[in-house]
């Protein structure tokens, strides 16, 4: 048996922080390996998700990203010396520390959080050569959650000659019929008889939302349509006065965080995300395995990466080009249901089986070196 054990830094709910959760899920049921988590801080609305796993869970209870206090490193070495890899998913450094002084084969996935679409604060420009550092002369294996990912690190670190590679990022598919997630009772009620245009997102700058309600807005007076917000985050309250000005109140609903995302989607008679320059997507494929039809804009990163092999006509250009694939959609209701079972079983490619199975052959590799 192989011994894992995943390092992040809390269970907040966040794009690493499931991922890892599903991975261990996955990992959990094969028999050739035993799965741990280590946890910097175990807080976070994604714990009980975690223990749900029936993985073992330890905290190192680090105070902060720079609490570097000698008992509690030696606590966190202590807590990963019995793994035979330790697979760290973000660079803090008292948990790179820990991780370096076991001398284990260390993992490090990159999975693209490269602080696009907002201000450096100063603690990003102090981890940066920190973490190169760590990567350079203790991380055996880097991987990407995705081909964008690894073509961004290619560019930012040249000439890096370590051992790389990608392991898609995954989410749970196929393992229940996925025509069978329920739509959420209440917005069913709202929906109607409409078609239904839709995001499921973190409202933050580079999700660029915005996007998305001015598009709408070009093609709602002309079509029985509405709009679906589901999400939650900063900007929250800018969307919200923006869909008021473009008088789309009536038409659009704002859900707020919402924990059954899935019954959420699979309300959506067409589904679009409008971010820029992300890592992976994994409400993209989502929907896709929901058998809904995903629009992504062209500088989508990874987006743009999943969508475009399946439908190029559903990656688009402009805000012009956004409202017309959307009214596309309105007006050829056989384009939504049809290929539906085509992107499920496109979507299927990125079961989070595949990814364990590719994270399992690192690890091999790695021990047998």
């Amino acid at each position: 048996m192989i011994r894992v054990t995943h390092v992040i830094w809390r269970a907040h709910l966040g794009g690493i922080e499931r991922l890892v959760h599903d991975l261990v899920a996955a990992q959990r049921l094969d028999e050739d390996l035993g799965v741990s988590v280590l946890f910097g801080t175990a807080v976070g609305d994604f714990m009980p998700a975690f223990q749900a796993t029936g993985a073992s869970l330890d905290s190192a209870d680090f105070d902060t990203g720079y609490d570097l206090a000698p008992r509690k490193l030696h606590r966190a070495s202590r807590m990963l010396a019995s793994a035979d890899v330790i697979h760290v998913h973000t660079f803090v450094l008292p948990l790179a520390l820990s991780a370096v002084a076991t001398r284990r084969p260390i993992v490090f996935t990159e999975h693209g959080n490269f602080s696009f679409g907002r201000k450096l604060r100063w603690s990003d420009y102090a981890k940066r050569p920190l973490s190169r550092a760590f990567m350079k002369h203790a991380v055996a294996h880097v991987t990407f959650n995705s081909e964008y990912t690894g073509r961004v690190w290619r560019q930012r670190y040249p000439g890096w000659r370590s051992p790389c590679s990608v392991v898609e990022n995954g989410i749970l598919v196929g393992g229940s019929d996925e025509q069978g997630v329920a739509p959420a009772e209440d917005l069913t009620t709202w929906a109607g008889d409409s078609v239904i245009v839709g995001t499921s997102s973190r409202f933050a700058t580079f999700k660029r939302i915005d996007r998305l309600i001015d598009a709408f807005a070009r093609c709602a007076l002309h079509r029985d349509a509405k709009l679906l917000l589901v999400g939650d985050g900063p900007l929250y309250r800018d969307i919200e006065r923006r869909v008021s000005r473009l008088g789309l109140t009536e038409r659009t609903l704002m859900t707020g965080f919402r924990s059954d995302v899935r019954a959420c989607q699979s309300v959506m008679d067409v589904c679009v995300f409008a971010s820029t320059a992300e890592s992976f997507g994994l409400a993209c494929v989502e929907t896709l395995a929901l058998g809904k039809p995903t629009i992504v804009l062209h500088d989508g990163g990874g987006l743009t990466d999943i969508v475009r092999p399946l439908c190029a006509d559903d990656v688009v250009e402009s805000i012009a080009g956004l409202a017309d694939r959307i009214l596309y959609y309105c007006d050829h209701p056989e384009a939504r249901t049809r290929p539906s079972e085509e992107r499920r079983a496109y979507a299927r490619r990125y079961d989070i089986k595949n990814t364990a199975a590719g994270f399992k052959k690192v690890y091999i590799a790695l021990l047998k070196k």
